[in-house]
């Protein structure tokens, strides 16, 4: 890995005057921990955050000065809309959020929709992804996350898409799909929407430019961001091979998850610790 870095610090001061200081600057934030940030050193290490869209509900009192309904917010920034991105991963995962909406707390999720902390199979087996005919939803939905790092290379972060932005990331998947490049070739912009059908929600979509000057990343980033893609990746892969493991030893131990009582709520149980050989770098990208 520090291999790795070092080559992208070294394509990092390639770049044309001015971004080059951005993308260095990124490359320092994402490999050096914050000093005197408690003593567990995980804590300190960078991790990409989630953009944040600030709806009506939304507590502001914990967000910058100038946000609204309808901004955009990453970390302790206003940004400014569309937002242009290009795309260095995409996934599809689940989450199963506690019914209170009181509580904002996430009860169960799958990095990759295959199987989730619970310790279930999502598609065979698990109860929570079942159909209820009379919600008509299931308890867990799937998602779409994206992980995006800013045009000129200053910031790099997570868009969930899920519940009624789902299909939003559906479409931007087919779009990407249908450019038929690798994903750090094509720039999209985003900026929020108050939706169509719930009029109280904001919703995050994304613009498709047509115009190639607009659409195609510069010919100067590419070196830069196919490195990055590829760390990317790389531990994208680290990660899943991790936690897929620690769902295998929590099942032959036997410690899946109880089913939701009725009278009970649901009960509870630890995630699964990654394995010991995992890297830090790898679990910054687990979503």
């Amino acid at each position: 890995m520090t291999e790795v870095i070092a080559n992208l610090k070294d394509l990092a001061t390639k770049l044309p005057k001015g971004i080059n200081t951005n993308a260095l600057a990124l490359v320092e934030k994402m490999t050096t921990p914050i000093e005197g940030l408690g003593d567990d050193p995980e804590k300190a290490k960078w991790r990409p955050t989630n953009i944040k869209l600030v709806q009506g509900t939304t507590d502001r009192s914990k967000l910058p000065k100038g946000a609204t309904i309808g901004t955009l917010v990453l970390g302790e920034n206003v940004m400014d809309q569309p937002l242009r991105v290009i795309v260095l991963g995409v996934w599809n995962g689940r989450q199963m959020w506690d019914p209170d909406q009181n509580t904002a707390k996430l009860l169960c999720s799958s990095p990759d929709g295959k199987a989730g902390y619970l310790g279930y199979d999502c598609k065979n087996g698990c109860p929570h992804s079942v159909w209820d005919d009379v919600a008509k939803r299931t308890e867990c939905g799937a998602t779409y996350e994206m992980l995006v790092i800013t045009e000129d290379l200053t910031e790099i972060f997570k868009v969930s898409f899920s519940k009624t932005g789902y299909a939003n990331g559906k479409l931007w998947f087919s779009k990407m799909k249908e450019a038929g490049v690798a994903l750090y070739r094509k720039v999209y912009g985003l900026r929020s929407e108050t939706n169509k059908q719930y009029k109280q929600v904001e919703s995050l979509v994304v613009e498709y430019y047509s115009d190639p000057k607009e659409r195609d990343t510069a010919p100067e980033l590419l070196e830069f961001l196919s490195e990055m893609f590829k760390m990317v990746q790389s531990d994208r892969k680290e990660s899943l091979d991790s936690f897929h493991k620690g769902i295998a030893d929590k099942r032959a131990k036997g410690l899946v998850a109880a089913l939701p009582n009725a009278n009970a709520g649901t009960v509870m149980i630890d995630a699964p610790a990654p394995a010991a050989e995992t890297s830090a770098q790898a679990k910054k990208y687990s979503v």
